[in-house]
């Protein structure tokens, strides 16, 4: 196992307590402006009062929890680490066989997907805004407690914030109490990852490297009580958010969006960058694709 060196991070520690809370660059992009490029662009809004399907809002329940402790021993990948993946080999013919496949079947997924509004007509929801190297995360979450399924991904991933952004990956996202990952693509060149603390408000991310259900729920009730003053992802949210902690020591009551801490240590997820338009220099099974660079069509990001 290898520890890992985070990448596109910035932790900042909130109300003194010890809990640090990573926003912006990791989960929203580092938004900071709207812009619509693009005859007829729209950016999707965040709400966090937005209301997932029921089977979505149950299985992001199961995956939940009160608390989100870093495990001792992480695995390769874990925390987004930016870096090329291993070469794809097989030992034998058979394996070689049914890796095919799957990746035909990943190929199949690709094209139903190729657009973020073919995604929300089959009950995808956005997830998070533009990242560098990571896109822009599309989830179903009622397909993250079942099993790994090649022409089933749980997470897309796309160019763009609008409803006609380009896919640019599968991401496979399941629940799996293995600890090297779940039984994925055939072979052992699929590198699964996991993260730790995700914090989301009506299934999209507003925190990750968040340490409890208590802190996660207060940084959605500062953006719904009009505390927050900057977007999604804008790094200027975060003195708001520090000082509505410090400002509300007590457990937080039961808010009024959906709010779920995501612990992680048995979540994973695996990009696979089968995009004929976005091939990846390091390798389909990569984290991240350095490409990747910048948001297009209708985007929220500053990096556009």
């Amino acid at each position: 196992m290898n520890s890992v060196r985070p990448a596109t991070r910035r932790a900042v520690i909130v109300g003194g307590i010890g809990v640090a809370v990573v926003l912006a660059f990791s989960a929203c992009g580092g938004a900071s402006r709207a812009t619509n490029s693009g005859a007829g662009a729209r950016v999707i809004r965040f709400d966090v009062h937005r209301k997932l399907a029921t089977p979505d809002a149950i299985a992001l329940d199961e995956i939940s929890a009160t608390v989100a402790p870093r495990p001792d021993v992480l695995t390769h990948g874990d925390d987004m680490v930016a870096e090329p993946a291993m070469p794809i080999s097989f030992t034998d013919a058979e394996t070689k066989r049914v890796f095919d496949a799957q990746m035909r079947a990943a190929s199949q997924a690709m094209r139903r997907y190729a657009s973020a509004r073919a995604a929300a007509s089959d009950g995808y929801v956005l997830a998070s805004y533009f990242i560098p190297r990571f896109g822009v995360h599309w989830v179903k979450w009622s397909l993250v407690t079942k099993a790994f399924d090649p022409a089933h991904p749980a997470m897309l991933l796309y160019d763009g914030d609008g409803a006609d952004a380009h896919l640019v990956a599968l991401s496979y996202y399941v629940r799996s109490p293995n600890p090297g990952g779940p039984e994925g693509f055939a072979g052992a060149s699929d590198e699964w990852h996991r993260h730790f603390g995700d914090c989301y408000g009506g299934g999209f991310v507003i925190g990750e490297g968040i340490g409890t259900a208590d802190i996660c729920t207060k940084i959605g009730m500062a953006r719904e009580g009009g505390f927050v003053h900057a977007p999604v992802g804008d790094p200027a949210e975060d003195a708001d958010i520090r000082r509505y902690i410090a400002n509300h020591p007590d457990a937080a009551p039961r808010p009024n969006f959906a709010s779920n801490l995501v612990a992680g240590a048995d979540v994973w997820m695996l990009h696979v960058w089968n995009a004929p338009t976005h091939a990846n220099s390091w390798g389909i099974f990569a984290t991240a694709n350095p490409a990747l660079r910048t948001c297009t069509g209708a985007c929220r990001s500053a990096t556009t």
